[in-house]
């Protein structure tokens, strides 16, 4: 079964991609970053912040592979200096690079982005993924004829597209709810066994571990994990798993300067049914070679998967060793998104074994 990373297109993220085993079947949707403000105007500019998308995508997942890509986030980020917009100009970089590009869409996209949607669409001959959230998803079950408008838009049959259900973040007291709404949804679905691919998506990790101790050992529910296996049981066709890997579904805005004091090391793994978080001091005042510690409390403990199941459990033994240093937030990002997806593509194909 394949399965449906939803990953920002931030540096930890796509290094995780870059390290991940080549043979592990999955098909990511990257979610571009809107562009940072500063005194209400945007910084960088448009063109600095889009330089090397394609190429930077194209390093962490080649050109043999389709891939997602949501750009929803800088679909209104307005022209660049060679006149084109946002949406053309990264559709125009990834063609140069032969990258496999199936663009998302959802309902609530600009006309904009929709009119270049139907350009590209026509000259890619990939479909489309259309990426509903549960505010879509409670208006298609209430107008089922929405589906077919948005075919009909972009010229689409259900074959050839890939729909995406997300649920963004969801907390354990919404999980039996959820459900429901879903299992009743898909069911009413029109087309539901048409769909060139359906999937589940949410995602459950909180914005921060402040619920979690310093100096310990937490396990944190995959909350959508349970929602997907019991929601996918109860549907005549494949359901496919999605997620938001170890990272909360929001693009949180952070101000380095004002909580560069309150930054505290941290790890956090996953594991059958839970993450492991394992929680640090205060990296202002004890620094990153706490890091040794916190890795070494993990390799001990007995959901440790082993140096050899993936590039961040290698680097999680290394530095448990201290044979590499402690790396920076951004490279615990990519070891512990890295060792998710590992982990994930392993649940789901020991699933479809049995």
């Amino acid at each position: 079964m394949n399965y449906i990373p939803i990953l920002k297109s931030k540096a930890g993220e796509f290094e995780a991609l870059r390290l991940l085993n080549p043979d592990l079947q999955l098909t990511p949707i990257i979610e571009t970053v809107p562009i940072p403000q500063k005194d209400g105007k945007t910084t960088p500019s448009i063109d600095d912040h889009l330089d090397g998308f394609a190429k930077t995508l194209k390093k962490c997942w080649g050109d043999s592979r389709p891939i997602f890509v949501d750009l929803f986030q800088v679909q209104n980020e307005g022209t660049l200096q060679n006149g084109s917009n946002v949406h053309s100009e990264i559709f125009s970089q990834c063609k140069a690079e032969g990258i496999k590009v199936v663009p998302v869409i959802g309902l609530s996209s600009s006309d904009l982005y929709k009119d270049d949607l139907v350009q590209e669409l026509s000259s890619s001959n990939r479909g489309a993924c259309l990426r509903l959230d549960a505010s879509d998803f409670d208006a298609i079950s209430s107008d089922t004829t929405l589906l077919d408008k948005f075919s009909n838009t972009f010229s689409l049959t259900p074959e050839s597209v890939d729909l995406v259900i997300d649920f963004g973040e969801i907390a354990r007291n919404q999980s039996s709810t959820i459900s429901m709404a879903a299992k009743a949804g898909l069911k009413a679905l029109p087309h539901l066994k048409s769909w060139r691919s359906v999937t589940l998506a949410a995602g459950s990790m909180p914005p921060d571990l402040s619920s979690v101790d310093s100096g310990s050992v937490d396990k944190l529910p995959r909350i959508e994990w349970q929602l997907w296996n019991e929601v996918q049981k109860s549907i005549d066709r494949e359901i496919q798993f999605g997620d938001y890997t170890v990272q909360h579904p929001e693009i949180l805005t952070l101000d380095m300067k004002l909580i560069s004091k309150t930054m505290v090391a941290k790890i956090k793994y996953t594991t059958a049914k839970d993450w492991l978080a394992i929680k640090g001091k205060s990296l202002y005042k004890y620094k990153y070679a706490q890091f040794h510690e916190l890795a070494k409390i993990l390799v001990n403990h007995e959901d440790f998967c082993g140096r050899e199941f993936s590039w961040g459990d290698a680097y999680i033994s290394e530095c448990a060793e201290k044979t590499v240093g402690t790396g920076s937030l951004q490279t615990w990002v990519t070891v512990s998104v890295n060792h998710h997806i590992t982990y994930v593509c392993h649940q789901l194909a020991n699933l479809n074994a049995t």
